[in-house]
């Protein structure tokens, strides 16, 4: 987004979800080290409730962004670029992330950089529509069920031998990432609240400028932390 023109409040809005994130994450690396057991960090709590949550926050914050964004598709690489060091270091540590959020949003900036323009053309409300189904629809008939096809984890058809530590494929998530879009629409219309475009900037707001940087920094850093106590503790 342009600096005169930034909406402090995604930022903000954005930041908290990178805390929700990264909270996510320790407990799974708590979990890896023998700190928690199973029935807490695979609780229906967990899994059902605010891990999509925060990943839905997520995807439609991105999705609302790239209305602002002068380039999506360099964005997008750029973004992959770093998911790709992301797969190299967790491959090394022997907890895969193949598909994962950032994965994600560097296929999705790409996609919309490129077909963007022609999604705008299908009715707005018909859209939302039409992208909720879809989304429902890939997350019962593709996420939740195995398919013995090889090489479309990244769309979101696995295997029952797939595993990423992290992930986050193409179907169903696509469809909220554009749900942000339209979203976008409405905010560079300045049809909100006006306290939406009038929020001040704050501290989780500089983090959620951040996102990437945090991202790729604190994995490193929880699993060090768990893996030391681990040594100590032992």
């Amino acid at each position: 987004m342009e600096k005169s023109k930034r909406i402090h409040l995604l930022d903000t809005l954005r930041g908290v979800s990178i805390i929700g994130m990264i909270l996510h994450h320790i407990l799974y690396d708590l979990y890896m080290f023998g700190f928690v057991p199973p029935s807490v960090a695979f609780s229906p709590w967990v899994t059902r409730l605010y891990t999509p949550l925060v990943a839905t926050m997520f995807m439609l914050i991105s999705g609302i962004c790239c209305r602002f964004t002068r380039n999506n598709i360099r964005r997008g690489i750029k973004t992959l670029a770093a998911a790709l060091l992301v797969t190299v270091v967790t491959v090394v540590i022997g907890q895969p992330i193949i598909f994962g959020v950032l994965h994600f949003f560097g296929c999705a900036m790409i996609i919309y950089g490129l077909c963007g323009k022609h999604l705008d053309k299908i009715p707005r409300k018909a859209a939302v529509v039409l992208w909720i189904f879809l989304f429902i629809a890939c997350d019962v008939f593709v996420l939740n069920r195995t398919y013995e096809i090889p090489g479309l984890w990244w769309l979101g058809i696995h295997s029952s031998g797939f595993y990423s530590a992290d992930y986050y494929p193409l179907l169903p998530w696509i469809f909220m990432f554009f749900i942000g879009t339209r979203m976008g629409q409405y905010v560079a219309e300045g049809r909100f609240p006006q306290g939406f475009y009038s929020a001040k900037p704050t501290k989780l707001g500089t983090m959620g400028r951040h996102a990437l940087l945090i991202y790729l920094a604190h994995q490193p850093v929880c699993y060090g932390l768990c893996w030391l106590l681990s040594v100590i503790l032992k």
